[in-house]
């Protein structure tokens, strides 16, 4: 049959006829570079007249006027890559205009602050030869308290000295405390002045610390919880993070590890012009480390 219809013509239905795809390429809309050259003086024209706020501290003043200006229009982000050494797995985190600014303006902090904050102190921490005594969880693992939380926090314990003081800033409703994991129990840093429990978070922080020492060899001792009520409060609404931040920069310098007295019973560390400190620390970061590694990477940092 099939050797007899060869040319000849035979009627078939359609909907049995599978018919090539046709794929139409989109035009890229070209953008004049007319009209890019005058997009870009007008962001410089925006960011010449910018003002600063009262807050900046001048030496990051140029820093500020760009976060509000080019890279809030482009809504670029700065990416800082942190490898395995920092929170025991690799993270990028990336900085927005707002981080910046709220950082600049003292205003309220977010996760990738303190995630670069505290990858700022874990540099010091190397600097010092600490890495045995200090180590730095992400941040961003406490937003699911789950069995994947537990399994990240059991797998980092078992990197290094097991018995490293293990910072977990931890958010809840808005609000940020410190976590500290030490020598198998867990210290709770609040700096609301009201006491506070976290049953959620210290529920799965004693699974996972229980699920370690099972795996380790090293007992079924329970982990103690223990919030540390005297320690320094925040003065207002929105400080929360930056005393967090504080609590960190200043455990890493108390080379005799008196922390939980010292932190618990008042301000012997002496606390002046602590959010400024951790400001500058973070400004710094941002300004040497990062916005002059991507200006240069995207060729429009000409006015710094």
């Amino acid at each position: 049959m099939v050797r007899q219809a060869v040319g000849s013509h035979l009627a078939w239905p359609r909907d049995m006829v599978i018919f090539p795809t046709v794929i139409k390429k989109k035009k890229v809309k070209e953008i004049p570079l007319s009209k890019a050259k005058s997009e870009l003086l007008c962001l410089q024209e925006e960011f010449d007249s910018a003002k600063t706020h009262k807050n900046v501290p001048s030496c990051f003043s140029l820093l500020y006027k760009h976060a509000k200006t080019f890279m809030k229009a482009t809504r670029a982000s700065l990416p800082i890559s942190c490898n395995t050494e920092v929170f025991g797995v690799e993270k990028i985190i990336f900085i927005l205009h707002k981080n910046i600014i709220a950082l600049l303006e003292y205003d309220m902090i977010g996760q990738s602050t303190i995630a670069t904050y505290m990858a700022y102190l874990h540099t010091v921490v190397t600097e010092n030869d600490d890495l045995d005594l200090f180590a730095f969880c992400d941040p961003g693992v406490t937003f699911s308290l789950n069995k994947g939380f537990e399994s990240y926090i059991v797998n980092w314990l078992k990197e290094g000295n097991v018995d490293r003081v293990f910072f977990l800033p931890h958010n809840e409703n808005q609000h940020w405390i410190l976590v500290i994991i030490w020598e198998g129990d867990i210290y709770i840093y609040n700096p609301l002045s009201h006491p506070h429990h976290f049953p959620k978070l210290e529920k799965a922080l004693s699974s996972a610390i229980k699920t370690f020492n099972a795996e380790t060899g090293r007992g079924n001792k329970p982990a103690k919880t223990k919030n540390l009520i005297g320690s320094p409060k925040q003065p207002g609404g929105h400080e929360c993070g930056y005393v967090v931040l504080c609590y960190m920069k200043k455990i890493i310098s108390d080379r005799e590890m008196t922390f939980r007295t010292k932190l618990e019973y008042g301000d012997e560390y002496g606390w002046v012009d602590w959010f400024l400190v951790v400001d500058m620390d973070v400004g710094c970061l941002l300004d040497v480390g990062m916005v002059k590694c991507w200006l240069s990477e995207n060729a429009v940092g000409f006015w710094l």
